[in-house]
């Protein structure tokens, strides 16, 4: 009789939209254990961001407030010298010359989403071989650069084996020098990245086509639009979350580039013919061998946070501009 009394009176209260005590410690241990599995899944991404990223970025500041001997690679044998390294190397012209020609690799971007895009929407409808086309087109993306780069260096060669100058000698034309020319080691570096990196973006934008509602191309088909219409009004409109994702990552990793000019420069202490390919982060690497006014790392350092203000800079404004000219297919 008093077990039933007890029931009836905690579904009285519970209509009263009371909470029943047992019930309201069960909903407490429960958020709690929620609480505890999302710290869990959340600590692992957070201590290691602490660790690989915040920890290293707060050493490489300190670092570019101190002096280093040259050769020196020991934190011990750093002197505070305050904000001289970066005076030294905004006063030194061979930073801006790396800063232009870094800002002249950007160029490549939009040949690589544009090729990258028409690649992806011939690869849109199924044909006997396309699953062949796409690992031929993406495969350069998955190759060393090392690897790509002797390939190239053989292309470009400036003797008369090399495969451009093959080709030119047979409509009659007379070698050219390639990338021993300074005047064109820069554009040679361009044509190897496009080429590198359209497949990736092909691959990319075939995902983002694949969202696209079917429903436009045939509203389309039925006014009579050819494919170069559909390409331009349809396509590339509805494609722009992609474009923007892919030019804004294109850009960090064009600010970055060092490895493809390292590895297309036959002299090991060069960055192409006249320093014809020197970007920043080949000058961050030079500025250890070669210091300044100040030494080694210390260059070095500064010349990283220098880079990175200046892609902090060009995502901020790719995003507050990426606002009039995306379009989001909701």
């Amino acid at each position: 009789m008093e077990h039933t009394l007890c029931n009836a009176q905690a579904a009285a209260v519970e209509e009263r939209g009371a909470p029943v005590p047992g019930k309201r410690m069960t909903r407490s241990i429960s958020r709690r254990r929620e609480t505890a599995l999302g710290w869990a899944m959340a600590l692992p991404p957070v201590i290691g961001f602490l660790i690989f990223t915040f920890a290293p970025l707060i050493i490489s500041f300190v670092m570019s407030l101190n002096e280093f001997s040259r050769y020196s690679y020991s934190l011990a044998d750093m002197t505070y010298c305050g904000f001289e390294n970066y005076k030294a190397i905004f006063a030194d012209p061979d930073l801006w010359k790396a800063l232009g020609i870094t800002l002249l690799l950007c160029l490549s971007i939009p040949f690589e989403i544009f090729f990258g895009l028409l690649i992806a929407n011939l690869l849109r409808k199924p044909f006997f071989g396309r699953r062949v086309l796409r690992v031929i087109f993406f495969l350069p993306n998955i190759c060393s650069i090392v690897a790509l780069a002797f390939v190239w260096t053989y292309m470009y060669s400036p003797q008369e084996y090399g495969l451009f100058n093959r080709i030119l000698a047979l409509f009659g034309a007379d070698p050219l020098r390639w990338t021993s020319d300074a005047k064109m080691f820069l554009v040679c570096i361009i044509v190897m990245t496009i080429w590198n990196v359209m497949g990736y973006d092909a691959l990319m934008f075939q995902a983002q086509i694949g969202n696209i509602n079917q429903s436009l191309y045939e509203s389309a088909d039925l006014d009579g639009a050819n494919c170069v219409q559909k390409f331009f009004f349809i396509t590339v409109p509805m494609a722009t979350p992609m474009i923007f994702y892919l030019a804004l990552i294109g850009i960090i990793g064009a600010m970055q580039s060092y490895a493809r000019i390292d590895a297309m420069d036959i002299d090991p202490y060069g960055m192409g013919p006249e320093d014809a390919g020197l970007t920043l982060v080949g000058y961050m690497m030079r500025a250890q061998e070669e210091p300044l006014a100040f030494g080694g790392l210390g260059i070095s350092a500064a010349t990283s946070f220098f880079l990175g203000i200046i892609i902090a800079v060009m995502t901020v404004i790719n995003l507050k501009v990426s606002k009039k000219w995306v379009h989001y297919n909701d």
